[in-house]
């Protein structure tokens, strides 16, 4: 009798402990990881503007770089739960002025790029951001990483693991949600500059 009570309480504080580090320390290291995966590519974007691949004055410069400063603050936010809030707010209110003025704002900033290896740098600079955030919002969810790692398992069976990641991405639906996501921090960005 006493030995399985005992088990039960080693059980318990195991099941406990594991919740701690899951939901505690293990999310504490997500976003530092993800913060500091957002200062490399924002330190890329830096680069490739020091080496003239882009210049400083541009707008879709200004912009990138003020969305990830956004996202760098932003990162504690990010989860599966805000983005399904927002995914059903906009569905009901319709699409948010501030997102449509600032996707607005991003296409006009980046067609009036001159150089292809300007627009390539932007290009990838958000890309490469985008991949951290989904990958971000992907480990932040017990559900999604399970998910995810029977889509890899499947896809990598396959051969289509690449595949999946560009779709993760560069789905309208994800478009979408990026872009409300950029906004916001980009206006995150702005009002802490």
């Amino acid at each position: 009798m006493m030995v399985e009570i005992t088990s039960i309480v080693v059980i318990g504080l195991l099941c406990v402990g594991l919740w701690w580090i899951y939901y505690f320390e293990y999310r504490r290291y997500l976003v530092d990881s993800t913060r500091q995966r957002l200062f490399d590519i924002r330190e890329e974007l830096f680069s490739k503007a020091r080496k003239g691949i882009i210049d400083f004055n541009d707008p879709a410069y200004g912009m990138t770089r003020t969305t990830l400063n956004g996202m760098i603050q932003y990162t504690h936010d990010l989860c599966l739960t805000r983005l399904i809030i927002v995914g059903f707010t906009r569905s009901f209110l319709g699409p948010n002025e501030y997102v449509m003025k600032y996707k607005k704002q991003y296409k006009e900033a980046f067609q009036a790029l001159e150089s292809k290896s300007a627009k390539q740098a932007i290009a990838s600079v958000n890309r490469d951001m985008h991949y951290a955030l989904v990958a971000h919002v992907v480990k932040h969810s017990l559900f999604l990483l399970v998910v995810f790692w029977l889509l890899i398992v499947f896809a990598g069976a396959h051969g289509k693991v690449n595949t999946i990641r560009k779709k993760l991405v560069s789905s309208e639906q994800a478009q979408g949600a990026l872009s409300f996501v950029d906004a916001e921090a980009n206006q995150i960005g702005h009002s802490h500059c």
